[in-house]
């Protein structure tokens, strides 16, 4: 799966955790409508997305090296966007977190490094397909996730 090409990409600079809107730690600024927002430096970092846009971002793509992790916590509302994937991640979806994703998505791992999508009250609205691989892991704790359309099936790599 790939990014759409014509959009802008703004990828998160190193391995530093922080706050979704802080513009300095993006290659881009903090992504904006449309704008693919990328998350691929090597190491264990966080990013907490705390305060809710009104608009719905590109592809969302997280991935990292073996042995390392990207946690993506959604702390509120508002953060939607149009397919992507996550790869030897965690993305965490806490009280008042609401993720709407409207195109398809993929969580993967093909090794020890699981990819996690974990619900503590939050909610996961899904319009199309979550295209999965083995090693990914949906803990739900509380809160609820469902689908528009189709929702889980299997990668064959």
């Amino acid at each position: 799966l790939k990014a759409n090409a014509q959009a802008v990409t703004s990828a998160w600079s190193s391995a530093v955790s922080g706050s979704w809107d802080e513009g300095a730690k993006w290659s881009s600024g903090t992504p904006l409508a449309g704008t693919n927002a990328l998350f691929n430096a090597s190491g264990n970092y966080t990013v907490d997305y705390t305060n809710p846009v009104n608009y719905k971002i590109g592809a969302l793509i997280i991935t990292n090296t073996t042995g390392n992790t990207t946690t993506l916590n959604i702390n509120t509302n508002g953060f939607t966007f149009i397919g992507g994937k996550i790869y030897r991640a965690t993305m965490n979806i806490n009280p008042g977190g609401v993720v709407t994703n409207a195109a398809q998505f993929e969580a993967m791992a093909n090794d020890s490094s699981t990819t996690k999508v974990i619900m503590n009250g939050g909610r996961f609205v899904n319009a199309a397909n979550i295209g999965y691989s083995s090693y990914f892991n949906v803990t739900i704790n509380s809160g609820e996730m469902y689908a528009t359309s189709s929702f889980f099936s299997p990668i064959l790599r």
